[in-house]
This record gives structure tokens, C-alpha cells and sequence, in this order.
């Protein structure tokens, strides 16, 4: 699934404070199952909306059930989404040694145009997304649709892609998935570019 650089067997000297950055050419790309991860499609589902508006809007349910949370995320943002248009959502990942980063990259709309993030935090803002997120006790008031999507939502299908301790290890790793929103399923890009914004890549290998 994602392309990979291993740094276990690496040396470098104690004067260096980091190691040399890869090349583009250096990654190798792996399977589902070789890298931890699951078999492609992974499929996900849409649970049915639990009303927790009478809860405080000050704690978010993340703090108190984290299955509960991802259950209601999805169940707010996937009907959101597909309200506003969306057919799939193009997102990226990297990350190593310590953590594993994703972010969504663009979406796809039925009508077959592309729009960027702010363009659909605006969509869903035009339908009080948020509203429904706060409703359903998954975030508190100040909590934005930025995070949202990129702490959140794109994480949480990055993990059920790659497994939840993606990026923790000796190795660089980068890559890119498409969520198809009318199957449910998330599947790996092969091809993705070497697109990064947490690790360092050499761009004399690119």
C-alpha cells in the first residue's frame, strides 16, 4: 500500500543530527498484507445517527468512547458529503518513526468537477454540517471542518487502510487513497506521487 523506506539497517555518523533525506527512487511500494495493513477494498459503513443533542457541547466524545466517536463521525459526515455532491475523496498520507499524518488532497463530484478543501468546507458549511457534528456530541463549539476532515474523518480512513499505528517505525513512508463514497470503500493509490508535507524527500530523486 504505501511506498516505503527503511531506515532500520541505516548508519550514519554521530555528527549528524538527522539522516540523509531518500530519494523519490528509493521507496518501495507494498501490499496491504505485506506492510500490516488490510485487504483491498476495505470497506466501511455508514451507522445510523444516534441523537446526543442534549449532551454538553464543551467535551467532545472523543474523550469518553472513541468507537463511539469514529461511529458518529461517519454517520454525520458520509451523508454530508454525499449531500453536498461528492462522489469520492482523493487523500494523501506520509509519516514515520513516530506518527502517521493524512489529509485530504481534493473531491470528486458528481458532476465530475474537482474542488480543493475550502471549497467543500464551504459546501458543508452551507448545509450546517457543523451543526450536525455538534449535535451528534462528535466535537465541541471552535472545533473547525478543517480539522474535521484532516485530524479526523481522513485519518480515521488512512488507519482503517493501513492499520492504526501507520507511520510508527523505522522507515519514511508516503502514499494516497481514493474513498468512494456511493461503495464505501477505500483503496490504495499504486501510483501515487511522491507528494509529502511531514517527511523530507530528495528532490534530485523525483
Amino acid at each position: 500500500m504505501p511506498f516505503v523506506y527503511d531506515e532500520s539497517d541505516i548508519e550514519w555518523s554521530d555528527e549528524d543530527p538527522e539522516p540523509p533525506r531518500p530519494r523519490a527512487d528509493q521507496f518501495q511500494y507494498l501490499r496491504a498484507r505485506e506492510f500490516g495493513g488490510e485487504a483491498e477494498p476495505v470497506r466501511f459503513s455508514v451507522p445510523p445517527l444516534r441523537d446526543r443533542s442534549a449532551r454538553s457541547t464543551t467535551k467532545p466524545l472523543a474523550l469518553e468512547d472513541v468507537d463511539a466517536t469514529t461511529s458518529q463521525l461517519l454517520a454525520v459526515m458520509v451523508p454530508a458529503l454525499r449531500e453536498v455532491g461528492v462522489r469520492r475523496l482523493y487523500c494523501r498520507y506520509d509519516g514515520g518513526h513516530d506518527e502517521g499524518f493524512a489529509w485530504l488532497d481534493r473531491a470528486d463530484m458528481q458532476d465530475g468537477r474537482r474542488i480543493d478543501t475550502d471549497a467543500l468546507v464551504r459546501r458543508l458549511g452551507d448545509i450546517r454540517a457543523q451543526d450536525r457534528l455538534l449535535s451528534a456530541g462528535v466535537v465541541w463549539s471552535g472545533t473547525s471542518m478543517h480539522e474535521v476532515i484532516h485530524d479526523w474523518l481522513v485519518l480515521e480512513w488512512a488507519s482503517m487502510l493501513l492499520g492504526g499505528g501507520f507511520g510508527t517505525g523505522e522507515y519514511s513512508m508516503y502514499g494516497a487513497f481514493t474513498v468512494d463514497l456511493d461503495a464505501c470503500t477505500i483503496n490504495d493509490d499504486p501510483n501515487a506521487e511522491a507528494i509529502v508535507r511531514n517527511i523530507s524527500i530528495d528532490e534530485g530523486g523525483r
